[in-house]
């Protein structure tokens, strides 16, 4: 079994997790099943590939965060061996690209104007949006396994002990640290922050089970809310990360903790307006009328934002380990472990088509533009998928 020592913390990658708790579950009902086989469907709509592109070695199960960027009219994105691409977002035509000597660990952040990914040692490296040239590099002490996020003139970062930092984007000079209480055995992986732009403050999830809102510019917490708390005997029992990252809507935070509940908090005051049992390592996607959620069984279940009854629940996927839903044009995309996307209608949740993007898993989540979604396989294929007309 892989496991990462991190300190007096243990982390574990998500496969070796589905390994262990398998083997624990020899001898009795709890042993996790294998992923359901696909079943043939009659396609309602039809995509084409608008393009693709290789991008290095690609990604795996110990770099799971490494999904591209969009700016403007170039997407960026990085593979697990350094090399960092930029690629014009109608066409595929590569701008430049970049070999960083180094493992990466966490996807690409920017603000238009320079690109940031962390590597595997700890070190946050910011290059030119325009060319690639590096423009600074600092360590941050530990490893991020989450894309950096920019925001106010600032670029943050999550380590995978539980600190969040706070740098200026234009030198690199540390403005301030924030450290949470980390559990001594966590899933391997590190929650995305975010920014709420109305609220004005960063979000920032842990493998605690707590959702914490802090003062960009200083690293005070506004508030801090316990999503899910750890129940049962063992610490494999015990386990409530939250890795997928919170989703923005309307005033309100939605996060997910594995082996916990779905949540949805005032943006303000942290309050909790709702919360169901769940479990998923992926985020929650909110969209005009509905909460999507890829659980970590499989399940697509899909909630009236509104009124947060479930609208429907689709089990076709089980244990297929399926990205974070996005939702385009009016319907729900996800990736799974054999490379696959799978595009339902948000009315019903019926399977509309299905593709195949990569010929390996698709963990990083898919990301959606204005005329295209593009999806990253773990094989290294990068590719801009288009609504046949």
């Amino acid at each position: 079994m892989m496991m990462a020592f991190h300190g007096r913390r243990f982390a574990i990658p998500l496969l070796a997790l589905f390994t262990v708790l398998s083997i624990a579950g020899c001898g009795d009902e709890d042993v996790r099943p294998e992923p359901v086989e696909l079943k043939p469907i009659t396609p309602v709509v039809s995509l084409s590939r608008a393009w693709s592109v290789g991008i290095g070695d690609g990604y795996d199960d110990e770099a799971v965060s490494l999904a591209p960027l969009v700016l403007d009219e170039q997407l960026v994105a990085v593979s697990r061996d350094g090399e960092l691409q930029a690629i014009e977002r109608r066409s595929g035509k590569t701008l430049w690209e970049r070999s960083i000597d180094e493992d990466i660990s966490g996807g690409v952040g920017g603000d238009g104007r320079r690109v940031f990914v962390t590597t595997a040692d700890g070190n946050l490296i910011a290059s030119s949006a325009e060319d690639g040239s590096e423009l600074w590099t600092i360590s941050t002490g530990s490893e991020v396994l989450s894309a950096p996020l920019v925001a106010r003139g600032l670029v943050f970062v999550q380590t995978i002990d539980g600190l969040v930092s706070a740098y200026d984007v234009g030198s690199g000079q540390k403005r301030w640290d924030y450290r949470e209480q980390e559990p001594a055995l966590t899933v391997r992986g590190t929650s995305p922050l975010n920014y709420d732009e109305r609220a004005e403050l960063l979000l920032a999830a842990f493998a605690n089970g707590s959702v914490v809102a802090l003062d960009p510019r200083s690293g005070i917490p506004a508030w801090s809310q316990i999503v899910a708390e750890p129940r049962g005997k063992t610490e494999l029992d015990r386990l409530i990360d939250i890795d997928g990252g919170t989703e923005v809507a309307d005033g309100s935070v939605f996060a997910v903790a594995y082996q916990g509940n779905i949540a949805e908090l005032s943006a303000i005051r942290g309050r909790v307006d709702w919360l169901e049992k769940a479990s998923s390592f992926a985020r929650p996607s909110r969209g005009d009328r509905l909460l999507l959620l890829t659980a970590e069984n499989g399940d697509v279940i899909a909630w009236d934002a509104s009124t947060k009854t479930e609208r429907w629940r689709s089990s076709e996927y089980a244990y297929r380990e399926l990205s974070t839903p996005v939702i385009f044009r009016d319907h729900v995309f996800f990736g799974d472990l054999e490379g696959y996307v799978h595009v339902l209608e948000l009315k019903e949740g019926k399977t509309v088509a299905r593709f195949r993007p990569a010929d390996e898993a698709i963990i990083a989540a898919p990301v959606a533009g204005a005329d295209a979604i593009y999806f990253y396989g773990s094989d290294g294929e990068l590719s801009a998928w288009t609504f046949d007309e």
